[in-house]
């Protein structure tokens, strides 16, 4: 019902069943897809933990996630959704820049930060280029502040205070920021569309012009 909200859809293993089993739900979700409130992202079929398989079943991962994102749904993925993986390998971004993806973002970091008490102590920003040893790689955004830093927006009793606590997500992560474009996470695992998130936009659209 909102115009403004938008979100990505990822891990096909859990959007396929879901298209195989509602039909109903296809033409509403190729719509909001046409109208760009939906993105799908991922280019896997889901999340592979990537330190514990091999470059082959990355690249099937690939395959088979891309040819239902692109030939099924008629997306077009662009990101890899990494947020939740527990290991990562240094050859993927290489594999996921071959296979047409320019971008990754994931949220467990390299040395298992789970910020936002470790965001000092970070040696690198929260956006860089992740190269695979051959030189090719993504554009990543790391959630320094996990993926579900914006929930709190959602817990909030009435719009000023999800906006108070959208300007501390924002102190917090400002810090490791590599531009002044801070990317806040709002959501979490198993959760309706979060409450506030459109109205904090707005109103601080109409608050600071600049």
């Amino acid at each position: 019902r909102d115009a403004d909200y938008k979100f990505v859809l990822a891990e096909i293993d859990y959007l396929k069943p879901h298209f195989d089993s509602f039909p109903a739900d296809r033409a509403e979700l190729r719509r909001l897809m046409r109208d760009g409130r939906v993105e799908l992202v991922g280019g896997t079929y889901n999340e592979p933990n990537t330190n514990l398989t091999g470059a082959e079943l990355t690249i099937r991962n690939a395959v088979y996630g891309m040819g239902f994102q692109r030939g099924v749904l008629g997306g077009a993925p662009e990101s890899a959704w990494m947020l939740d993986a527990f290991g990562l390998d240094p050859g993927f971004p290489s594999l996921m820049a071959a296979a047409g993806l320019t971008s990754s973002s994931w949220a467990r970091g390299p040395f298992h930060q789970w910020g936002p008490a470790e965001n000092e102590s970070m040696q690198f920003p929260a956006e860089f280029d992740w190269l695979s040893p051959d030189g090719s790689g993504l554009l990543t955004a790391y959630m320094a502040n996990r993926y579900g830093a914006g929930w709190t927006l959602h817990t909030a009793a009435d719009l000023d205070a999800a906006l108070a606590a959208a300007y501390a997500q924002f102190r917090s992560l400002a810090p490791v920021a590599a531009t002044r474009n801070i990317m806040l996470p709002v959501g979490s695992d198993h959760v309706i569309p979060a409450r506030w998130v459109t109205d904090v936009a707005r109103e601080w659209a109409k608050r600071y012009v600049w």
